[in-house]
């Protein structure tokens, strides 16, 4: 069950990636039927796996929680589309899943802004999407 969740993360992560790269936004009609199979995918866990039911669900609210309070924080720097999709793999891997992916997404998507602004391809204020960089850390999450 957890293979066919990493498998339908990854194509949806992919698909995400490409949408939000040319028009910078995270569609909610592509969230929202992800977010109602994962709460599918928790109601099986409560009946299988109590531990790993309550483990996403608490992922679930710190990463939302955490990125809500950071897109606040830098006045909207993180779109609302970022937000939930974190508070989507939250509640789709658990904590620690999310706590690497949240560290690996920043990190890469750090190094790619500074490169940007260093090389004069984006100003200093310019904004970026961060949905390839999420996907990005969720797949170095996989392997490491």
């Amino acid at each position: 069950m957890y293979l066919m969740i990493i498998i339908l993360l990854s194509v949806l992560l992919i698909y995400i990636s490409y949408i939000d790269f040319k028009s910078r936004i995270i569609p909610n009609k592509i969230i929202l039927p992800a977010y109602i199979l994962s709460a599918l995918y928790n109601i099986y866990l409560l009946f299988t796996n109590k531990t790993m039911f309550y483990n996403n669900i608490i992922a679930f609210c710190i990463a939302f929680g955490f990125m809500f309070i950071i897109g606040l924080l830098s006045k909207g720097a993180l779109g609302g589309g970022d937000i939930k999709l974190y508070g989507l793999l939250g509640l789709s891997l658990g904590l620690h899943s999310v706590i690497k992916i949240i560290l690996y997404s920043t990190l890469i998507g750090s190094i790619i802004a500074i490169f940007l602004v260093l090389f004069k391809i984006k100003k200093y204020n310019d904004s970026i999407p961060f949905g390839p960089f999420i996907a990005a850390g969720f797949f170095l999450s996989l392997i490491i």
